[in-house]
């Protein structure tokens, strides 16, 4: 039972995954960045409804984790669309330092260390996998 309950959970994160990282928003997003525009406040609020309709657990699960601020949690969802560094930073009208300190908090508040440039690539690909942190 507890496996069938695992592989349900697992097939629906790849599903709500595979719906969000398929959506023409995110297109739109890798479009708006290599524009150089940022995403403005009816776009954040998409991309949360989108979240919250298809992954509706990533929040909670890093809320329960660790406390983190909305601009980290933004940067979560961009890294798990498969955004990099350099277009969340455009799209959140952040400097490309301010993403790199982000990133890094985000490691310090999830392992309780200190990150490493590895360790910060790392941590994008746990959220660009699907895996919950």
């Amino acid at each position: 039972k507890l496996q069938l309950d695992i592989q349900k959970h697992a097939n629906e994160i790849t599903l709500g995954l595979e719906a969000l990282r398929t959506d023409a928003f995110v297109s739109r997003l890798h479009e708006k960045a290599r524009e150089q525009r940022g995403m403005n406040h009816e776009e954040l609020d998409y991309l949360h409804d989108s979240f919250n309709r298809n992954l509706p657990h990533f929040e909670k699960s890093l809320r329960e984790l660790t406390h983190i601020s909305e601009t980290e949690l933004q940067v979560c969802m961009l890294l798990k669309l498969y955004m990099t560094p350099g277009e969340i930073s455009v799209l959140l009208n952040k400097s490309a330092g301010a993403i790199s300190s982000i990133r890094g908090r985000l490691y310090q508040k999830v392992f309780k260390k200190k990150a490493s440039p590895i360790a910060l690539i790392l941590i994008s690909a746990l959220l660009g996998a699907g895996i919950y942190m």
